[in-house]
């Protein structure tokens, strides 16, 4: 009740997402702290997390628990893990719902432990991490712009060699054409898929708002590099493993890692094949 403002608290900051901003906004710290103490209940704090689902499910924005229901999202993550997936795959696919579509994908990744979950009910977001960039800043922006069917939001994520590998599949077909024999399916609003990157670093782990954002001094080398990576489904199933080449670019202090396969059409393909397996 506390956190969704349903208590003595007077203030209400609208928030229905985790936000972006380098400054948190009024109130953060102690939401977070909040959630914090919730997570501490564990299991026993379950039954109360699910009935403001319920509410959510049903009456959508006009819930009385619409303000800070990310809170809750994660806090259910944290306290279930896996078994948090199937109620949070169930509110990803409910209209209703949908407008947590951002808050879900990361409460999904936090439980299943990937480094990214990205589906077609989020919102288009301009992605912005206080800390600096980490290479799975423009692998999101990848997937989600092929899963929506966006051309300029493929190429933004894509460094030279992949710009070109693109630019010559796009001089033999349209874009309409690559993504009938590739891509998901246009207006599929049910794709969604995960990853993992092979890597014990920070940067590798899921995104936490539970968690301080620390500057992160262990991101990969600038220049060229691969990391092994491994598709999930949208149901958190292994659909295969690839090669992501990325290459660092910019300051080394406040790096940019784009996507950079020289077969970018086998990793897209790879993408739409994971995003439509329900």
């Amino acid at each position: 009740m506390f956190l969704t403002h349903q208590s003595f608290r007077t203030e209400n900051y609208g928030q229905v997402g985790v936000s972006s901003l380098c400054q948190e906004p009024p109130g953060f710290p102690e939401d977070r702290t909040a959630t914090t103490d919730l997570v501490a209940f564990g299991n026993s704090a379950v039954p109360s997390i699910e009935e403001a689902f319920d509410s959510l499910r049903e009456r959508g924005e006009l819930s009385p628990f619409k303000v800070n229901a990310f809170w809750l999202l994660y806090a259910y993550a944290r306290i279930k893990g896996p078994g948090a997936f199937p109620e949070l795959r169930t509110m990803l696919l409910n209209t209703k719902t949908r407008f947590l579509g951002e808050s879900l994908d990361g409460s999904i990744s936090l439980a299943l432990g990937l480094t990214s979950y990205l589906s077609t009910a989020r919102l288009p977001v301009n992605f912005l991490r206080c800390t600096g960039e980490e290479p799975r800043d423009n692998l999101d922006r990848l997937i989600l712009a092929w899963e929506r069917g966006d051309e300029t939001g493929v190429e933004a994520a894509l460094g030279p060699e992949a710009k070109a590998s693109l630019a010559a599949v796009l001089r033999n077909k349209s874009w309409r054409i690559l993504r009938s024999e590739l891509g998901p399916k246009d207006g599929d609003d049910t794709a969604a898929m995960g990853y993992r990157f092979d890597s014990t670093a920070q940067w590798a782990d899921p995104d936490d708002p539970l968690l301080e954002e620390t500057a992160n001094n262990f991101r990969p080398q600038m220049g060229e590099f691969v990391i092994q990576t491994r598709f999930k489904n949208g149901l958190g199933r292994d659909c295969g493993k690839f090669q992501v080449r990325f290459l660092g670019s910019g300051f080394v202090a406040s790096p940019e890692y784009f996507v950079d396969n020289p077969d970018i059409a086998d990793l897209l393909r790879g993408v739409a094949d994971c995003a439509t397996q329900q």
